[in-house]
């Protein structure tokens, strides 16, 4: 996770994805991405399908 290490650029509950915060630089919030989508699939796809829907 290079993301681990920026604590100011993401939020985090336990069980629940990493949330990149409004100044999370876009490399940053592709690598959170990526790793929600392999982490927490089911919670990822309704995120955004709640998005996109």
């Amino acid at each position: 996770m290079k993301f681990a290490k920026h604590h100011e650029f993401y939020t985090f509950e336990p069980g629940k994805m990493y949330m990149p915060t409004k100044n999370c630089p876009d490399d940053l919030k592709k690598a959170i991405d990526e790793y929600n989508s392999y982490t927490f699939p089911d919670q990822y796809k309704k995120s955004k399908a709640r998005k996109h829907g």
